[in-house]
């Protein structure tokens, strides 16, 4: 792949890139079909989602990460996603 001469940095950035692209396309199709729905109260219970999320990326994530270490929040994101239903 031509990535590698630019280094892991940069590799990592155009994931991080495509899983953003990915998460609002998903986010766009939700308020698309939620307003078409329900009108402005579907614009205001997006609004209050975006901002649930917003502030507990902040706050609670970082937290997270830092009490219980980055191999203990892998590991768990790990089981996590094996449990899930496929």
């Amino acid at each position: 792949m031509a990535f590698h001469n630019r280094g892991e940095g940069f590799t990592n950035l155009l994931i991080l890139s495509g899983c953003l692209l990915l998460l609002f396309l998903g986010f766009n199709t939700a308020q698309f079909f939620i307003t078409s729905l329900l009108g402005e109260l579907g614009f205001w219970s997006l609004a209050v989602l975006y901002a649930v999320f917003s502030i507990s990326n902040l706050l609670v994530s970082a937290s997270i990460v830092h009490f219980l270490g980055e191999k203990y929040v892998g590991a768990g994101l790990e089981l996590i996603v094996k449990l899930l239903p496929a």
